[in-house]
């Protein structure tokens, strides 16, 4: 018998999901970038949660779940990508991408506000979509996630668009294991932060 609630939930998710991501891509609210970002990925997401869905946000991976497990996977993430990001730093890719968009000074500030962009981008894949996803989908809810999160990257360098294929995929399955996002948040924080730094050769 067909379980119409999670069909139900998946075309919302994957509507909503599609629409906010070319929302997204046109407009930027407020002017500022982080703060819609913020808004986009974040707030409404959470409205559609609760208004839309009924659902409680909690069970969206906005709760630690395995945090032993979590900080796992989190530490021996940061660690792979600790040798990776100084080899593809020296890309001509990354270097003409990064050093021509990234701030022009790296400060706290900046490392703060990519935070709150970052941990709402990946409460709207590896939370919004992925576990409304599941209930239906089961753990392939990981390698749908990912198509979106891979096609966002387009116009990023053209080797972390691939990856994004296969990392986008291992951090889904990584947030369904541990019931949590937030792995995936702190993996994606270091990238970015680390790759600015690298690409721009030190902190300044």
């Amino acid at each position: 018998m067909p379980n119409y609630h999670a069909r139900f939930k998946t075309v919302t998710v994957l509507v909503t999901s599609t629409l906010i991501l070319a929302f997204s891509g046109y407009h930027t609210l407020f002017g500022n970038r982080v703060l819609s970002e913020f808004v986009v990925y974040f707030i409404v997401p959470l409205g559609l949660i609760v208004l839309i869905l009924r659902e409680n946000p909690l069970r969206y991976g906005l709760k630690p779940g395995d945090w032993r497990r979590g900080l796992a996977y989190t530490a021996g993430g940061v660690v792979l990508m600790a040798v990776i990001i100084p080899l593809a730093a020296r890309m001509s890719g990354f270097q003409s991408y990064y050093g021509a968009r990234g701030p022009d000074i790296i400060s706290l500030k900046w490392v703060l506000s990519t935070g709150a962009a970052l941990f709402a981008w990946e409460f709207f894949f590896r939370g919004f979509m992925l576990f409304g996803l599941e209930e239906e989908l089961g753990w392939y809810a990981a390698i749908v996630q990912a198509v979106p999160f891979t096609l966002a990257h387009i116009g990023k360098p053209e080797l972390e668009t691939y990856a994004c294929i296969v990392g986008g995929t291992l951090i889904g399955l990584v947030g369904l294991r541990v019931r949590s996002f937030y792995p995936a948040f702190f993996i994606h924080w270091f990238i970015t932060v680390t790759l600015e730094i690298v690409v721009r050769g030190g902190w300044r």
